[in-house]
């Protein structure tokens, strides 16, 4: 039962911190967010750390991670703006360059969840070594090694 508390604890702890991350980005950037925007992003947390905890792992290059997390992330968001900004009340992209699936997805922003990624994997991987004692992280940039 430890153990299984454990991971509810480290997962609770990833989808706080992932969903205030991105929440205060909107807020700093627009001003406002929605409360569906905190609950995706804490999901999108909890997914990035999985995924880079089960499928990939250090020895995958960096920049490889932020991509698959960036494709992810903007597939997410089209579901949940498909289901909760249908009406283009929360976001809308309609009038941008470079906007798809409805709108409710845009290149823009497709960088920016990039930017995102990049640091979040690494705090997660943080987070993970110094608080729940998993592995010290080190990246592969490029072909080059970086440690912590």
């Amino acid at each position: 039962m430890k153990y299984k508390t454990k991971i509810a604890i480290e997962l609770l702890m990833i989808f706080i911190f992932c969903a205030n991350t991105y929440v205060g980005i909107e807020i700093v950037y627009r001003n406002f967010s929605d409360r569906s925007m905190w609950i995706l992003a804490g999901f999108i947390g909890i997914f990035a750390y999985e995924i880079n905890n089960t499928i990939l792992n250090y020895d995958t290059d960096y920049l490889i991670q932020c991509g698959i997390m960036t494709i992810i992330a903007t597939l997410f968001e089209s579901i949940c703006g498909h289901v909760v900004n249908w009406n283009y009340q929360i976001w809308d992209y309609r009038d941008l360059p470079f906007s798809f699936w409805d709108a409710q997805c845009n290149l823009y922003f497709c960088i920016a969840w990039f930017l995102i990624m990049f640091f979040v994997i690494a705090m997660l991987d943080i987070i993970d070594w110094k608080i729940f004692n998993g592995e010290k992280p080190h990246y592969i940039i490029l072909g080059r090694r970086i440690d912590l």
